[in-house]
């Protein structure tokens, strides 16, 4: 276990607010148990892509890491990423299949998660993402080295730092021993997806085009997002209306058609 802590003492997580994309996964709680062990403060940053059942399960997770950090997790947020998916995944599937030949919708989800995460920590001033990824997972498009570099980049575009600091992980059983050694329990509590279970041994080149293809549209979404909340600061609480719908996500499951 020291080897992660050490991987996170070589990070520029000090004095930072950092972020954790949260699915109440056994990788996501182990890397959030590790950040509390060595006494960060963080927000817990869960996805609802629309096509998920029990988001809400999330929160099971979340009661075993606060007996880790006593007060140390500032928040745990649930977030839509519905509209952004069906435009990006969804919708151009059958285009997408036959450009690549394989269904990459799952990347899409992916980035359309990470497309509404971006648009919160810039509007809360969180300057540092982790996540869970591990390259016992690499059979996931959206857990490859090809995923991990373009996101990575996409996150500094926007002065965001994003991190996998327990992606060396090569099998499931290290990633419970971990839980073990942390006091956490070696089990998930992530919520069930219309599209999971889709592992696709992909052309790490595939993986990129698929990205650079869908990045004009991530990018406009942020952009939308971030100047809908700067148009609408002055008459709107962050709990209420279009920035709880899209930025706040102060409640559970909602979605942006909603």
């Amino acid at each position: 276990m020291n080897e992660f802590f050490e991987k996170l003492e070589s990070l520029p997580l000090q004095n930072k607010n950092i972020g954790v994309l949260f699915s109440g996964g056994l990788d996501s709680s182990v890397v959030s148990a590790l950040l509390l062990t060595k006494g960060y403060e963080i927000t817990l940053i869960t996805i609802n892509n629309g096509a998920m059942k029990n988001v809400e399960i999330s929160k099971s997770s979340t009661f075993f890491l606060e007996k880790i950090g006593k007060g140390k997790i500032k928040e745990h947020v649930f977030l839509p990423s519905d509209y952004l998916f069906r435009e990006i995944g969804v919708r151009k599937a059958v285009e997408d299949i036959m450009d690549f030949k394989k269904d990459y919708s799952c990347v899409g989800c992916k980035l359309a998660m990470l497309a509404v995460t971006i648009a919160y920590c810039k509007k809360y001033n969180i300057s540092v993402l982790v996540d869970g990824f591990i390259k016992a997972q690499d059979f996931y498009p959206e857990q490859t080295q090809a995923y991990i570099e373009a996101t990575h980049q996409l996150c500094k575009d926007y002065d965001i730092s994003l991190h996998s600091p327990i992606y060396c992980i090569e099998s499931k059983d290290q990633v419970k021993q971990l839980a073990q050694q942390l006091n956490i329990p070696a089990k998930s509590f992530d919520a069930t997806c219309l599209f999971e279970e889709r592992p696709i041994r992909a052309k790490e080149e595939d993986i990129k085009n698929y990205i650079q293809k869908k990045l004009p549209e991530i990018r406009k979404h942020i952009s939308f997002l971030l100047r809908l909340d700067e148009s609408n600061k002055e008459c709107i609480k962050p709990s209420e209306a279009i920035n709880s719908l899209l930025l706040g996500a102060k409640t559970e499951g909602v979605g942006v058609d909603q």
